[in-house]
């Protein structure tokens, strides 16, 4: 029996030793496709919002670069839940890039705008702001990569930041509210730039003038700028400087003979403007009219000056009709868009591209739109009278 029953675990061991597993390729999975017809991008999109990811998977067929990173996805069973949500595929980016330590408080100005802007659309937009501080390399080139995932990108740069820009993103739309395209040399033609023209503000002044040009300036670069196109179109009878820093007036008051009957430029600071004026009534002295561009149009003038002055000043206004409600969401966030052409110019920038970007291509809010690169605004002539502002024809 004990043979036997050896032989028997010998003849079990002998079959084990043998065994091998088959040589069988692994199982695959095959998706069929049983539509006719192709499914378009926009067919692809929506098979996607409504949870259809085998059909999605079948059904495949197209270059676009975010919907072959899905089809990856879910090819290799990561769920949907890591994959955009629904409509994401068409949202609008928007990326603010704002050098707060060089524009400063310009910063509020351009964020508040576009962001009361987008609230007012109520539609499927995602904004995100990047302060890099100043221009510099240093921490503009870290964030490039990620810029180059938005739709639109809107910015505070002068100068460096620009031109780095310029550089590296070439086929988004890039919109500086602050600037003029002269003020750089080469720059790709998907930038834009929203500045007033200060220029055909004076023009328009002028054209309200008598001929006989009176300035006083400050000694800021836009006070030169400004003085520099009143003299391009005119020839003065008087220019005086302020020191930035001297609220003394009279010290440019020597000569105020010569301010009679003449039409009087104020490049300078409002608190300024309407203590000169008034001293220079003090004086016994009758200008003709007085002048200010857009940097002296402001609610808080009707408070300062006296009431005699008011109608003898004439502001350049390139602020035009705004949305009752994008004015009552700027109020709300402390932005009075209606006096502050930065606010506006950004209002207006966003209105374009929003437009363009946005598949509902729903209407426009602003009326002014781009010449060349640059936004061009209708100026206006206001004259302040009973307490408030109008426009003269």
């Amino acid at each position: 029996m004990r043979k036997l029953l050896t032989a028997l675990l010998i003849c079990m061991n002998l079959i084990a030793a043998k065994q091998e597993l088959v040589k069988i390729d692994p199982a695959k999975v095959f998706y069929i496709n049983f539509e006719k017809e192709k499914c378009s991008d926009e067919c692809l999109k929506d098979l996607l919002y409504k949870g259809l990811y085998i059909s999605y998977i079948a059904r495949f067929d197209s270059n676009d670069e975010k919907l072959n990173n899905i089809y990856a996805k879910l090819l290799n069973g990561i769920e949907y839940i890591d994959l955009p949500k629904k409509h994401q595929l068409n949202m609008i980016k928007i990326a603010i890039v704002m050098p707060e330590k060089v524009v400063k408080s310009y910063s509020s100005n351009i964020i508040s705008p576009a962001l009361a802007y987008l609230i007012k659309q109520n539609d499927n937009v995602y904004m995100k702001v990047y302060f890099t501080g100043d221009e510099s390399d240093a921490n503009l080139l870290p964030i490039l990569n990620e810029l180059k995932d938005y739709s639109l990108i809107i910015t505070g740069f002068q100068k460096n930041g620009i031109n780095t820009l310029s550089k590296n993103i070439t086929t988004i739309p890039v919109f500086n509210p602050l600037a003029k395209s002269s003020d750089f040399n080469m720059v790709g033609s998907n930038f834009t730039f929203g500045s007033i023209d200060y220029k055909e503000q004076v023009a328009k002044l002028i054209n309200f003038s008598n001929g006989k040009i009176a300035v006083f300036k400050d000694e800021s670069p836009l006070a030169n700028k400004i003085t520099q196109d009143i003299q391009e179109q005119s020839t003065l009878v008087s220019l005086k400087t302020l020191e930035k820093k001297n609220l003394n007036v009279n010290s440019v008051l020597n000569e105020a003979w010569k301010l009679n009957n003449s039409s009087v430029f104020f490049n300078i600071p409002l608190v300024k403007t309407t203590l000169l004026a008034t001293q220079i009534r003090a004086l016994g002295v009758r200008p003709s009219k007085y002048f200010s561009t857009q940097i002296n149009y402001h609610p808080m003038f009707l408070n300062l000056s006296q009431e005699n002055e008011k109608a003898m000043f004439y502001f350049a206004n390139s602020i035009g009709e705004i949305d009752e409600e994008i004015e009552y969401i700027n109020d709300l966030l402390g932005q009075k868009i209606a006096y502050n052409w930065i606010a506006y110019s950004t209002s207006v920038g966003l209105d374009y591209y929003y437009h363009e970007l946005y598949t509902n291509n729903k209407e426009r809010l602003f009326k002014d739109d781009f010449v060349g690169s640059d936004l061009h605004f209708n100026v206006r002539i206001m004259n302040a009278k009973q307490s408030k502002f109008s426009e003269q024809k």
